[in-house]
């Protein structure tokens, strides 16, 4: 039920996606497909996709799993600031089609 208390803007998306760039794409790909260089290295299996089995997933839940990590993927809460985090969220809902 958490919402993301960062208004969206042009700007924000922007600094959503550069961090995510930084952050994420190396495993999750740069459109969320799970196909980031890591994985096609062979050194991870794909994560799930932004665009099928993560297309649903609410802000709640990705701020939780970037936060403190889920499966594979370690936590983010000492790296990535609240608004850094959210800033991403606002990324990962253009991947999804929001």
């Amino acid at each position: 039920e958490l919402k993301n208390p960062i208004e969206k803007s042009e700007i924000v998306l922007e600094e959503g996606k550069v961090l995510y760039n930084d952050f994420c794409s190396h495993c999750h790909g740069e459109k969320g497909e799970g196909n980031g260089t890591i994985v096609d290295l062979g050194k991870f299996p794909p994560p799930p996709s932004f665009s099928n089995q993560l297309k649903e997933l609410p802000d709640g839940k990705m701020y939780h799993s970037i936060t403190y990590g889920k499966n594979l993927m370690g936590p983010h809460g000492l790296i990535l600031s609240p608004e850094e985090r959210w800033k991403i969220i606002h990324h990962l809902n253009k991947l999804q089609g929001k």
